[in-house]
């Protein structure tokens, strides 16, 4: 069989959907003509691989290189094949930035990432890892806010983003919350940045005061405790004397306890807890909602928010004070009756 024949005999089998023996057909046609522009033209058509793809563009182009859309094509393979190879490097690196990761070796995986989110810009898993492990918060800020660029809708992201450049902004406000997360080293980190760049001797001799505060803890190998506890310490006291108040109050019955003392106790629950978080001043819910995006608080809005919760928790007491001196008035008109007798 010629290679005229071979080629009708290929395209009747493309036609009736025989495309294995016509795709063998069309390469015995090219190997004997390999200028023949029809047959590489089916051939386009048919295979699968990318390689043999590109290589059949080539010839149409070697062939005919005014042809348009092969060359279209052409650059779409190619592009197809780079994207592919693309996705694989980041693949491969990925896995490993995981393993490093996986295994406390953060400085390597670090290194992964960072080469990856070079290599694609808009990979959030690898972003996501950058703003999960670097201890630098510019460059955790420079993740968030891709990661909020690549998915605009996601609120959770926005409010960390906020949060962080809150702390980025307020570098003092970093060092303590490091400080009350038990991790000193991080905290005096931010304290050296900051005398390094301080504006007068007073500035400079209050940072390194806290330099050595927190090395003296170092030192000393003194407990960290954490804010939520130091709040939970500070709100029991007065809770607590107010309900031994009462119980005494009562005469010790639990019986005469009624729902107004309880409810007394609950005010004086709640202004215990207001005075005890401006105290500690650490970062809280209650703060954010009051509008601060890193949920720390001003030294005015602490003030105002302690002196709050004083008058409330003051409140029940002075009730209990004068339910007690009527207590007392009763008490002497009993005396009196006795001294009759």
């Amino acid at each position: 069989m010629n290679s005229q024949a071979r080629l009708q005999a290929a395209i009747a089998k493309a036609k009736a959907g025989h495309e294995l023996s016509a795709r063998n057909l069309f390469l015995d046609v090219v190997r004997v003509e390999p200028d023949n522009k029809l047959a590489w033209l089916w051939l386009v058509g048919l295979l699968d691989e990318p390689e043999a793809l590109i290589n059949a563009c080539e010839n149409l182009l070697r062939i005919d290189p005014t042809d348009t859309r092969v060359r279209l094509r052409l650059d779409q393979l190619f592009a197809a094949e780079q994207e592919h190879a693309k996705l694989e490097q980041t693949s491969h690196m990925l896995d490993e930035a995981l393993r490093f990761f996986a295994k406390g070796k953060t400085e390597y995986g670090l290194m992964r990432v960072r080469d990856l989110v070079d290599l694609d810009d808009e990979h959030e898993k690898a972003w996501g890892l950058l703003a999960k492990y670097s201890r630098d918060l510019g460059e955790k800020v420079r993740a968030m806010k891709r990661l909020t660029e690549l998915d605009p809708a996601d609120e959770k992201k926005r409010a960390i983003l906020k949060r962080w450049t809150y702390y980025q902004e307020n570098p003092l406000a970093l060092a303590a919350f490091y400080e009350e997360q038990g991790k000193p080293d991080m905290s005096i980190g931010v304290y050296e940045r900051l005398a390094a760049s301080a504006k007068d001797r007073r500035d400079w001799d209050r940072i390194v005061n806290e330099i050595e505060r927190l090395e003296y803890l170092q030192r000393e190998s003194i407990a960290h405790v954490s804010p939520l506890m130091s709040i939970a310490r500070l709100t029991a006291g007065m809770p607590l004397l107010f309900f031994f108040l009462l119980l005494t109050h009562a005469g010790y019955k639990l019986s005469y306890f009624s729902l107004a003392m309880f409810l007394e106790f609950l005010v004086v629950l709640g202004g215990s807890f207001l005075m005890a978080l401006a105290a500690v001043g650490a970062e809280h819910s209650l703060w954010r909602r009051l509008g601060n995006v890193a949920g720390r608080a001003t030294k005015p809005l602490r003030m105002v928010v302690g002196t709050v919760g004083f008058f409330v928790m003051a409140l029940p007491f002075l009730l209990l004070t004068f339910d007690a001196f009527q207590r007392w008035q009763t008490v002497f008109e009993d005396l009196m009756t006795l001294a009759d007798f």
